[in-house]
C-alpha cells in the first residue's frame, strides 16, 4: 500500500509543471508593462462599446415606438383628409342645391307678381261703382275668391322654397363648421406628424453618430488587440532568445560529484522498476555536502514536497528555475533573494531516496530539461 501511494505522489508531481514568476530582464518587463496597459486600455474600451450598444438598443427601441406613433399619425391624417374630402363634396352639392333653390324663389317671386298683375289687369273695374252697379252676382263673389286661393297657393309654394333654401343653408352652416374642425384636425394631425419626423430624424442621427463611435471604438479595440497580440510575440521571442543564450554554461554545479543518473526515461530504483520520466539528474555527494545555488534568483519554494523530500525551487528570471531534491535539511526561505554559490542547503536522503545524493532539475517555462545543457 506505501509504495502505491508513493507512485501515486511521484506520479502527480512530475504531471505538474512548476509556474515561475521571478524577474525579468528590463526589456520584457517593459513590454510586460506595455501589454498590461494596452489590455487595460482594450478593457475599458470594451466597456465603452457595451455602453454604447445599450444606447443603440435604447434608441433603436424609441425608434420603432416613434415608428408606431408615425403609422397612428399617417392613419388619423389619412382618415381626416378623407372627411375634409367628403365635407367639401358635401358642401359643393349642399352650395350648388341652395343656389338652385335661391333661384327658383327668385323666379317663383316674380312670377307670382307678374301673375298677380296679369290677374289685376284682366278683372279690375274701372271704378268701385262698376262692381257695387254691376249685373253679374257671380263674377262679384268668384273673382275675390280666385284671387285668395291663387295668392294663397302662390304664397304656399314661395313658403316652401324659402323653407327650402333655410334647410339647406342650416346644413351649409353646419357642414361649413364640420369642415372647420376638420381643418384644424387635419392642422392638428399634420403638425402631429411633422413633430414625430423630426424626432425620428433626431433619433435616427443619433443612432448613426453612437455607430459611427461603436464602430470607431471596435476598430480602435482591433488595433490594440494587434498590438497586443504583436507585443506578446515579441515578449516570447526575446524570452526564447535569453533562454537560448542562457543554455550552455549558465548554471554552475551545485554540488561536486558524478552524475548517477541521466535526465530522460529510466526505471525507477525504488519503484519496482517502473518505467518512469527523470526529470532531472542525480548527482553523488556524501550525506551534509552544502548544496550551492546554481545562479543567482529568488527562492520561490523551500520545503517538503512528497517523493521530493525536503526541496528547494529557485527562479532565476527569463521563465528559468532550478529544483534541489531529497535535502537534508535547508539552509533559506522562500522570498529569500540568493547569489550564484550561496549555499541554500545540505544533500540527504528525504522522499524517496535510495541514498544519500543531490536531485537537480532545470525547468525553462516550468517544462523540465536536460540540466546537462545547462551547467558550466
Amino acid at each position: 500500500m506505501r509504495r502505491v501511494i508513493a507512485i501515486t505522489i511521484v506520479l502527480l508531481f512530475l504531471s505538474l509543471p512548476i509556474f515561475t514568476w521571478g524577474d525579468v530582464d528590463n526589456t520584457i518587463l517593459q513590454k510586460q508593462k506595455e501589454l498590461q496597459k494596452k489590455r487595460e486600455q482594450i478593457n475599458n474600451i470594451k466597456m465603452q462599446v457595451k455602453n454604447l450598444e445599450k444606447k443603440e438598443l435604447n434608441i433603436v427601441q424609441e425608434i420603432s415606438k416613434i415608428d408606431m406613433d408615425l403609422d397612428k399619425a399617417e392613419k388619423d391624417l389619412s382618415i381626416a383628409e378623407t372627411r375634409l374630402r367628403e365635407a367639401q363634396a358635401k358642401l359643393v352639392v349642399l352650395s350648388t342645391q341652395l343656389s338652385i333653390m335661391q333661384r327658383n324663389l327668385r323666379y317663383r317671386s316674380l312670377n307670382y307678381k307678374e301673375s298677380l298683375g296679369d290677374i289685376f289687369k284682366t278683372i279690375q273695374p274701372k271704378t268701385y261703382l262698376d262692381i257695387i252697379f254691376t249685373q253679374d252676382v257671380f263674377a262679384s263673389i268668384a273673382v275675390p275668391y280666385y284671387l285668395k286661393t291663387l295668392m294663397k297657393k302662390e304664397v304656399n309654394r314661395l313658403q316652401s322654397i324659402d323653407k327650402q333654401c333655410k334647410d339647406i343653408d342650416r346644413k351649409k352652416k353646419e357642414w361649413e363648421d364640420e369642415k372647420r374642425k376638420i381643418e384644424l384636425l387635419v392642422k392638428d394631425i399634420s403638425e402631429r406628424k411633422e413633430y414625430i419626423e423630426a424626432k425620428k430624424r433626431e433619433r435616427e442621427a443619433f443612432l448613426k453618430k453612437i455607430r459611427e463611435q461603436k464602430s470607431y471604438q471596435q476598430q480602435v479595440i482591433a488595433t490594440l488587440e494587434r498590438e497586443s497580440k504583436e507585443i506578446e510575440n515579441l515578449i516570447k521571442r526575446l524570452a526564447s532568445s535569453k533562454i537560448q543564450k542562457a543554455k550552455k554554461g549558465y548554471l554552475s554545479w551545485p554540488v561536486i560529484g558524478s552524475v548517477t543518473s541521466g535526465f530522460g526515461m529510466r526505471r525507477h530504483p525504488i519503484l519496482g522498476g517502473a518505467p518512469l520520466f527523470h526529470t532531472g539528474v542525480d548527482i553523488s555527494a556524501s550525506y551534509g555536502t552544502p548544496i550551492r545555488a546554481a545562479a543567482s534568483g529568488r527562492v520561490i519554494f523551500a520545503g517538503w514536497y512528497g517523493g521530493y523530500g525536503n526541496m528547494i525551487i529557485i527562479d532565476h528570471g527569463g521563465n528559468i528555475s532550478t529544483v534541489y531534491g531529497h535535502l537534508s535539511r535547508i539552509a533559506v526561505r522562500s522570498g529569500e533573494e540568493v547569489s550564484e554559490g550561496d549555499i541554500i542547503g545540505y544533500v540527504g536522503s528525504t522522499g524517496l531516496s535510495t541514498g544519500p545524493h543531490l536531485h537537480f532539475e532545470v525547468r525553462v517555462n516550468g517544462e523540465p530539461v536536460d540540466p546537462m545543457n545547462w551547467l558550466k
